[in-house]
């Protein structure tokens, strides 16, 4: 029986919708007739839930438009829709369950509902064997949370909600935990949730028995920074995808008009352009810095890839994952060197990563007896005559690499070895054994035969290396001795003081203003002490621990010391790029290792024949068989009136190619004479 609503609007709750939101007290009746409606609709389906109703479905979505109004009757409203949900999710109709997580999400835009209480419906509702479903579950509860921070971010009800994500990813659902991981990573780069606790809940996934929730949070841990990456790529249109050689073949058919020449210069300019910025990889590396307690959630880790039996790929990331958490943090995991020992060989699958892995883990804080073993096990397996000269090359980089980060993982034996591959018959070898030696030559000659040390500006005694665990403290900065004391300011100020007020004495019977010089303490950065160069190395020192004490350094004073120590070592030496890195100034090792370091090649190896041939099959597909007409652009195309033409019946054919058949020069002579002939007649 229809309702007094019904029959007033004809059905029509768009149009009834559209009336409360105008007039709320007027309607209140409707409004609560619809709402008893919805009621008796959940007996009926609490007794049969797989009733599949059209009718209820736009009723719900009504009334979640429109509870707002009426903020007494929402709450109870929105009570009926979550514990009908939460009672009989897994029977209703799948439309039916879609309106009904519809009208919670609505009724929670509206303030009526809170996340914390429908967040844990949502992930339970995800165990659902509706794929729709999920998919919709998953984007809400991130735009959900996007929206809760957008203005202001309560930091205890994040909080919570962080607490539920964490628990759901210790579960061990896979669904359910996936999207959690998804979720906070997502919400991690969109600077929703840039703190510590959101870092380590995708931490806590890497310790997961799930192979997914693993394998995406070293994803995370690993790769580079996707969104800002996205965000830079958004602003190429899809057109600047092309390439030249598709842009040329766009524009071979059609009419040459001045148009389509402008637009294809002007498509070819900005291809150039592309092709000429070089967009490097935007790595974070932020989240491996907020991991709560390093060493043991590397310990874990490691434990976990001795454990875990998951594919090639999964375990690489492992390595990698712990490999920066070593070097960032400087971490001390012994046992993770024996274990990547285990993949060094030439032939091994993505050997140059575990190489990188390997020299991204040392530091100077781990043992010599750790860390020798590693570069004699790269040495002897790579570092030799039976392999090609590109191994040796990337072994030799390898171990530049290590030592650049470790220097005690050198001995003097191995090393002296090593720099024998400078007189080698291949150029990528020789460039990369000349890198180690002129580390060496930098870090502690001592260790190199006398003939492969150079000519070092500074004293073996400056150049010596540390011995394991000694720290070098100094009371002063070096180089401060260049720059004047605090003294020496102070009187320079009062005699540029005397000298300013006698002129101004005598300029003051003008009563014109009086222009006072800039000191030498405004800009110091062409101050010299020309007094230094005649003290000794013990004056020196005192002299820059008393001009340290008793003042503060600006960042020019800083540059004024860097360039006089550049200035005396080139004086010293001829060889400007051997001066200079021997005074170290050359670039310091950076805090990751690049895959371009270790797979650097100073030359271009040769191609084989089978490459050569490899490549000419390549070039031949490209082209095409020779005789054959080009390809279409686009092989879904239409073809042309010729092509169809070759595949009608002749029968079809026979009266249009007979007219097109050519004369020979005998029927033409015939027709001309006929021709002439009529003309004469008619005269």
């Amino acid at each position: 029986m229809a309702t007094r609503a019904e029959k007033r609007f004809g059905g029509n709750l768009p149009q009834l919708q559209n009336l409360i939101k105008r007039d709320p007290i007027t309607y209140e009746s409707e409004y609560t007739q619809q709402l008893r409606q919805f009621e008796s609709f959940l007996k009926i389906y609490a007794s049969n839930p797989n009733e599949d109703h059209g009718h209820f479905d736009s009723l719900i979505l009504f009334l979640a438009h429109v509870s707002h109004c009426y903020p007494d009757k929402a709450r109870e409203f929105s009570e009926n829709i979550y514990t009908f949900l939460k009672e009989h999710y897994n029977s209703v109709s799948s439309g039916t369950r879609q309106a009904l997580c519809k009208g919670l999400m609505l009724l929670h835009k509206r303030g009526i509902v809170d996340a914390e209480k429908i967040l844990p419906l949502f992930f339970e509702m995800l165990k659902s064997q509706d794929k729709h479903i999920r998919a919709m579950l998953s984007e809400q509860i991130v735009s959900m949370i996007k929206a809760m921070n957008a203005k202001h971010k309560n930091q205890k009800v994040n909080s919570r909600i962080q607490n539920l994500f964490l628990e759901k990813i210790k579960e061990g659902h896979q669904t359910v935990g996936l999207v959690a991981l998804e979720s906070v990573i997502h919400l991690y780069r969109k600077s929703v949730w840039k703190d510590q606790k959101a870092v380590n809940i995708i931490g806590q996934a890497c310790l997961s028995d799930v192979a997914k929730l693993i394998h995406t949070a070293l994803r995370f841990f690993t790769s580079t920074d996707e969104s800002k990456k996205n965000d830079d790529d958004g602003s190429d249109s899809e057109g600047d995808v092309k390439t030249a050689k598709e842009l040329m073949m766009a524009h071979r058919v059609g009419k040459k008009t001045n148009k389509r020449q402008k637009r294809l210069e002007r498509g070819m300019r900005q291809i150039k352009k592309n092709s000429k910025k070089k967009k490097a990889e935007i790595f974070d590396f932020s989240a491996l810095r907020m991991i709560y307690d390093p060493q043991g959630f590397a310990e874990a880790v490691y434990k976990k890839m001795e454990k875990c039996n998951a594919q090639f790929e999964t375990k690489l990331l492992f390595m990698d994952f712990i490999s920066r958490m070593i070097g960032i943090h400087k971490l001390v995991v012994l046992n993770f060197y024996p274990y990547v020992q285990r993949f060094l060989q030439p032939h091994q699958r993505e050997v140059t990563k575990i190489l990188l892995y390997a020299a991204q883990a040392t530091h100077d804080m781990v043992p010599p007896d750790t860390t020798q073993p590693l570069v004699k096990v790269v040495a002897d397996n790579f570092v030799a005559e039976r392999n090609s000269a590109e191994v040796i090359a990337v072994g030799l980089n390898s171990i530049r690499e290590m030592c650049a980060r470790c220097p005690f993982a050198m001995t003097p034996e191995l090393l002296q070895d090593l720099a024998q591959y400078r007189k080698y018959r291949n150029k990528n070898v020789v460039s990369a054994a000349r890198s180690l030696v002129q580390l060496y030559r930098h870090v502690d000659p001592s260790m190199l035969k006398r003939k492969d040390r150079g000519k070092p500006t500074l004293t073996m005694d400056q150049l010596k290396l540390k011995a394991f665990g000694e720290t070098n403290a100094k009371g002063h900065i070096e180089g401060a001795e260049m720059l004047p004391s605090d003294e020496e300011n102070a009187d320079e100020a009062e005699g540029e003081w005397e000298s300013d007020s006698e002129d101004e004495d005598a300029d003051n019977d003008d009563g014109e203003w009086v222009d006072v010089a800039q000191s030498d303490n405004e800009e110091t950065t062409g101050y010299i002490n020309p007094e230094v160069e005649e003290l000794s190395a013990e004056a020196r020192a005192e002299k820059a621990a008393v001009v340290s004490s008793t003042r503060f350094l600006t960042q020019k004073e800083f540059d004024v010391i860097k360039k006089q120590k550049i200035a005396e070592t080139l004086s010293l030496n001829k060889g400007k790029k051997r001066a200079a890195v021997e005074a170290g100034f050359e670039k310091e090792p950076s805090e990751f290792v690049s895959l371009s370091d270790i797979e650097r090649l100073a030359k271009k190896p040769k191609e084989t024949k089978a490459e050569k041939v490899a490549g000419v099959k390549v070039a031949r597909e490209d082209r095409g068989a020779f005789g054959k007409p080009k390809p279409k652009l686009n092989p879904h195309a239409s073809t042309t009136n010729k092509q169809k033409q070759r595949k009608k019946n002749f029968v079809m054919l026979k009266q249009k190619m007979r007219g097109k058949q050519k004369r020979s020069f005998r029927d033409k002579q015939i027709a001309f004479r006929n021709a002439l002939l009529k003309q004469l007649k008619r005269k």
